[in-house]
């Protein structure tokens, strides 16, 4: 894999770019455009990408652990047994995006679009979740065990995991 550890991409226009397997811990990428970009098994560990459009990117078994995407575009994405513990989604879209069995411990999702995304079997324990937009999301077998949901928007369409009760958890339902 390629090695940008700690590299400055501000800005840069990176469409459709293979990062699969690169090195990319600590770098800056913030408005970057990375639409369609595959980053497979790459490692983002400590990576700024605030405001970053990464529309339909694959981040699959990618590592982004303390990942900083507050605001970043993240419409379809693929985040699949992704690990993104302690990683900053604050006011992200990920409508369509999929986290199926990806790892959000303790990371921050307050007020993100997440409409019709998918994290079934993700671990989302200690995540916080406050005013987040969840209308339609499928959380099915997610582990929101200490997860803050405080002020979430969900709908009918939302799928939580067997056993757990939304409304006791402060979601509000529209």
């Amino acid at each position: 894999g390629v090695d940008f550890g700690g590299a400055t991409l501000v800005g840069a226009n990176m469409r459709e770019s293979s990062l699969a397997g690169a090195d990319l811990t600590g770098s800056t990428m913030c408005g970057a455009h990375l639409t369609d970009a595959s980053f497979v098994d790459a490692d983002l560990g400590g990576a700024t990408l605030v405001g970053a459009d990464l529309t339909n990117a694959n981040f699959t078994r990618a590592r982004l652990d303390g990942t900083t995407l507050m605001g970043a575009d993240l419409t379809n994405a693929n985040f699949t047994m992704a690990r993104l513990d302690g990683t900053t989604l604050a006011g992200a879209v990920l409508t369509g995006a999929l986290f199926k069995e990806a790892n959000l411990y303790a990371a921050s999702l307050v007020a993100v679009n997440a409409t019709d995304t998918s994290f079934i079997g993700a671990c989302m324990s200690a995540a916080n979740l406050a005013t987040a937009n969840l209308r339609g999301a499928n959380l099915y077998q997610a582990n929101l065990e200490i997860a803050n949901l405080q002020g979430a928007f969900a709908d009918n369409e939302t799928v939580w995991p067997d056993e757990f009760d939304p409304e006791a958890a402060g979601v509000i339902f529209e």
